[in-house]
């Protein structure tokens, strides 16, 4: 699940998956504009098929956050 993350947050941030952790901050380390958030979140939905809010991946502050919420749909890899 991390590396499918990571890979979805380089191809939409244009940024090195090295740089990626389960710790890495969203808004802090990657600093997205919000047309690539509302990006990553729908490309998130689509190779996850979930569905979250915008108020709820608004609460989601780092990778780790994500992967939890996933988690919590039952998705584990």
């Amino acid at each position: 699940m991390l590396e499918k993350i990571k890979e979805l947050l380089a191809e939409t941030f244009g940024i090195s998956e090295n740089l990626i952790n389960e710790d890495t901050s969203i808004t802090d380390d990657i600093a997205p504009s919000p047309e690539d958030l509302s990006e990553f979140l729908m490309n998130l939905e689509e190779v996850f098929d979930v569905d979250i809010s915008e108020d709820e991946f608004d609460e989601m502050l780092t990778v780790g956050d994500i992967m939890e919420r996933l988690k919590s749909e039952g998705i584990e890899e």
